[in-house]
C-alpha cells in the first residue's frame, strides 16, 4: 500500500533539491508572471476586437437568451483580466519580496479561467453541443504556466468534476458520451504535459546550477592558481635575505628597460654598489650581524629610489644593483649623493673599516642611451668597471662614467 501511495505521490509531486528550491521557485514565478501579463493583454485585445464585431452582427440585441449570459461572462472575464494585469504589474515592482503573492495571484487567476471556460462551454453545449472553449482553456493552462503537477491536479479536478456533473443537463444526448471520453482524456493528457514541462524546467535549471557551480569552482581554482603563480614569481624574483629583488629580476628588468629606452631614445642608468670592507665586518661581527647589515643597506637603497620608477636588487653577496630608466646622469648623481647621505645618517658601526668608523658604500654609475651598437651586458660591465675603479682608488667614493650618452664604447 505504501508503495502504491508513494508511486502516486511521485507522479504528482516532483521533488526539488533543497539548495535550489528558493531560486528555482523564484525563476518559475517570474516566468509565469511574464507569461500571464502577456496572456492578459492578448485576451483583452481579443475581447476588444470581438465585442464590437458581435454587437454589429447581433444588431445590439444582447439582452435575450443566451446572449445575456454570454455578455455577462465576457464582462466578468474582462474585469478579471484587467484586475489581474494591474495586480501583477504592481507585484512585479518588488518581485523578490512578493513571490508568494505572485504565486497566489497566478494560481487564483488560472482557476478562474478554468471555471470561466467551463461555464462558457456549458452554454455552448446547450446550444450546439460544443466544449471547444473548455478544451482551449485546459490546453492553455497546460502549456502557458509552469506548475508542480499536484497544482495542476488541484486546478483541473474540481472544475472538471463540476463540468462532468453539469454535462447531462446541458449536453445533447448524441454527443454526451463522446464529450465525456474526450474531455477526460484531455485532462489526463494536460496533466501529463504539465508534469513533463515542470520536470523539464527543473532538469534544465538544475543542470544550469551545476554548470554554474562548476564554473565558480573553476574560477576559484584559477584564482588560487594565479595567486600561487604570483607568489612563486615573487619568490623567484625576491632575495630571501633582504626582501628586495634578486639578480634574476635585475637582469630581466634591465633587458626590458633597455628595449623600452632604445625605442623612445631615453637615457638608462645602472648603478652598482657594494659595502666597503664587508669581509672584515663579517669576520669580526659574525654572519648574523653581517646579514642584518645587508638588510639595513637594502632598506636604505629601496627608500632612496622609492620616488623613481627604478628598482634596487641584491646582485650577489654584499653587492647591489640599481636600474633607473629615463634617468639622466645628473639625476642619477643626485640619487647616489642621497644614498651616501642616508648611509652616513644611519651610522652602522664598523670598527674594522680602514676608512671610517661606520659602514660605507662604494658605487659605480653608468648612463647611456641604448643603441644597436651597445648591449645590455655592456652597461652592467661598464658600471661594474666604474665600481671597481672606485674601490681600487679609494673606497667610500663614487665614479660616474665619462662616456657620452650615445657612446659606442
Amino acid at each position: 500500500m505504501n508503495k502504491i501511495l508513494n508511486f502516486i505521490v511521485g507522479i504528482f509531486v516532483i521533488p526539488v533539491p533543497e539548495k535550489y528550491k528558493t531560486d528555482f521557485n523564484a525563476e518559475i514565478f517570474k516566468e509565469n508572471l511574464i507569461w500571464y501579463k502577456i496572456s492578459a493583454l492578448i485576451l483583452l485585445g481579443f475581447e476588444l476586437c470581438v465585442v464590437p464585431f458581435v454587437l454589429i452582427l447581433k444588431r445590439w440585441q444582447i439582452f435575450i437568451y443566451p446572449d445575456l449570459y454570454y455578455w455577462f461572462l465576457y464582462l466578468i472575464i474582462t474585469i478579471v483580466l484587467v484586475t489581474a494585469y494591474f495586480i501583477l504589474r504592481y507585484l512585479e515592482k518588488n518581485a523578490e519580496n512578493n513571490l508568494s503573492r505572485i504565486e497566489m495571484t497566478i494560481f487564483t487567476f488560472t482557476g478562474f479561467m478554468l471555471i470561466w471556460g467551463a461555464l462558457i462551454s456549458i452554454l455552448d453545449m446547450h446550444i450546439s453541443g460544443q466544449v471547444i472553449v473548455y478544451i482551449i482553456t485546459v490546453l492553455a493552462v497546460a502549456v502557458v504556466p509552469v506548475f508542480q503537477p499536484i497544482y495542476s491536479l488541484v486546478l483541473y479536478l474540481p472544475v472538471h468534476i463540476f463540468l462532468m456533473i453539469m454535462m447531462p443537463f446541458y449536453c445533447k444526448t448524441s454527443v454526451l458520451f463522446a464529450d465525456y471520453i474526450n474531455t477526460n482524456i484531455l485532462i489526463i493528457l494536460c496533466i501529463t504535459v504539465a508534469r513533463v514541462r515542470y520536470k523539464s524546467k527543473l532538469s534544465d535549471f538544475t543542470n544550469r546550477m551545476i554548470i554554474q557551480e562548476k564554473c565558480d569552482e573553476l574560477d576559484m581554482l584559477n584564482k588560487e592558481l594565479s595567486d600561487t603563480n604570483k607568489k612563486l614569481e615573487k619568490i623567484t624574483q625576491t632575495d630571501a635575505l633582504t626582501g628586495i629583488y634578486n639578480r634574476f629580476k635585475f637582469d630581466k628588468t634591465l633587458k626590458s628597460e633597455w628595449s623600452r629606452c632604445k625605442k623612445g631614445y631615453k637615457p638608462l642608468t645602472v648603478i652598482m654598489l657594494d659595502i666597503d670592507y664587508f669581509k672584515e665586518y663579517n669576520d669580526n661581527y659574525g654572519h648574523i650581524a653581517g646579514d642584518e647589515c645587508i638588510r639595513q643597506i637594502a632598506r636604505i637603497l629601496k627608500d632612496c629610489i622609492s620616488k623613481t620608477s627604478g628598482i634596487v636588487a641584491r646582485y650577489g653577496g654584499d653587492e647591489f644593483g640599481i636600474i633607473l630608466p629615463e634617468t639622466s646622469r645628473e639625476e642619477a648623481a643626485r640619487i647616489t649623493a642621497r644614498i651616501n647621505e642616508k648611509i652616513s645618517q644611519y651610522g652602522i658601526p664598523h670598527a674594522y673599516s680602514l676608512i671610517s668608523d661606520y659602514v660605507t658604500l662604494s658605487l659605480g654609475l653608468y648612463t647611456v642611451i641604448p643603441t644597436n651598437q651597445l648591449s645590455v651586458e655592456k652597461i652592467v660591465r661598464y658600471a661594474d668597471r666604474e665600481l671597481y675603479g672606485t674601490k681600487y682608488n679609494k673606497k667610500n667614493q663614487k665614479t660616474i662614467n665619462k662616456y657620452e650618452l650615445n657612446s659606442k664604447a
